[in-house]
């Protein structure tokens, strides 16, 4: 007995920050992403021209803004500790303490975070 089979098309999510544009250029239709938390609107502004829009030049563009962001969440050694940071002391957010096993990150590397991220720069533009 011949069964009917039917092809289910299957989506891809891109799940590495820095690695977002060439994923959506390729075929991904969504993003599991730290950086959007951050900055939503300039993450939306990407899927949107990537997806919606099909233009690549321009989510090419925007994918340049967010690379500063994107690039310290996928290399920085405590990815949610920063973005903990960065929600708190940047954008405005009370996101509470760090709870256990992770620590809160050193002045030094909020520091660090804050400059390596471009993020106050990055967030005058991601006004809603």
């Amino acid at each position: 007995m011949k069964q009917n089979r039917q092809k289910k098309k299957k989506n891809v999510l891109c799940g590495c920050d820095y690695l977002l544009y060439q994923a959506y250029a390729t075929g991904a239709v969504g993003w599991i992403s730290m950086t959007a938390n951050i900055l939503p609107k300039l993450s939306a502004d990407f899927h949107n021209a990537m997806i919606i829009e099909k233009d690549y030049q321009k989510g090419l563009e925007i994918y340049k803004k967010l690379y500063p962001v994107v690039n310290m969440t996928e290399r920085y050694p405590a990815p949610t500790q920063a973005v903990k940071h960065i929600l708190t002391e940047v954008i405005g957010f009370d996101e509470g303490i760090c709870r256990r096993p992770r620590r809160e990150i050193s002045a030094e590397d909020k520091a660090m975070v804050v400059e390596w991220s471009q993020i106050k720069e990055l967030a005058k533009t991601n006004k809603m």
